[in-house]
């Protein structure tokens, strides 16, 4: 069981064992932003061999020079692709695929990405 909540920022995403993706949504506003402002708890189940992934809008919204954004399918590709490999080994392909992506475009926001990778049932990663 994990429990989560997301105070305006990106949807966590579990990249599940069968290839099926779980979008986390976001649970209230921006953390400081109003007083008195109430936060939803929620949970949810992270199964031997899924991939939960949070990360910073400056992910999804990398630029490269035609002003396209990165985009969460693009890392739900990456995720998908490297899935078999150990958790620091997906962030270093996310990594790659971002500079490889927006090449000589500047970067306007910071780029913060935390994979946690439960093992597979029987042991492994």
């Amino acid at each position: 069981m994990c429990q989560w909540v997301n105070c305006g920022h990106c949807d966590g995403l579990i990249l599940r064992a069968n290839g099926e993706v779980t979008h986390l949504p976001c649970t209230g506003l921006a953390l400081g932003q109003f007083p008195l402002q109430t936060y939803e708890e929620e949970t949810c189940t992270v199964e031997p061999g899924d991939i939960l992934t949070i990360y910073s809008d400056g992910v999804s919204e990398a630029n490269n020079l035609a002003e396209e954004e990165f985009g969460t399918d693009r890392l739900i590709d990456v995720m998908r692709r490297y899935a078999a490999e150990p958790p620091s080994a997906i962030v270093d392909a996310v990594f790659r695929e971002l500079d490889e992506f927006a090449g000589e475009a500047p970067q306007f926001d910071d780029i913060t990405i935390m994979i946690v990778k439960r093992a597979p049932a029987g042991g492994g990663q």
